[in-house]
């Protein structure tokens, strides 16, 4: 993360020291699942159920990863 930040030029605005970076982590973690959460069962509430028709986009070897794009019809 501390090299992300640095290469971005992010570094100027979030600490990218790789002491202070840790500590970031520790409590912006759990703020973003908690948020997830609870913005995932907010959405869904007011989300129609559909059927989305997916098309492979690519297949990589070396361990399980599926890459898949929404069909977007004009």
């Amino acid at each position: 993360m501390c090299l992300r930040l640095n290469l971005t030029g992010l570094d100027r605005f979030v600490a990218a020291a790789y002491g202070a970076q840790p500590q970031v982590n520790v409590e912006v973690a759990p703020a973003i699942v908690a948020y997830q959460q609870t913005e995932i069962s907010r959405l869904a509430k007011a989300m129609p159920r559909k059927v989305i028709p997916m098309t492979q986009d690519a297949t990589f070897t070396g361990g399980l990863c599926l890459v898949a794009s929404d069909r977007v019809y004009p």
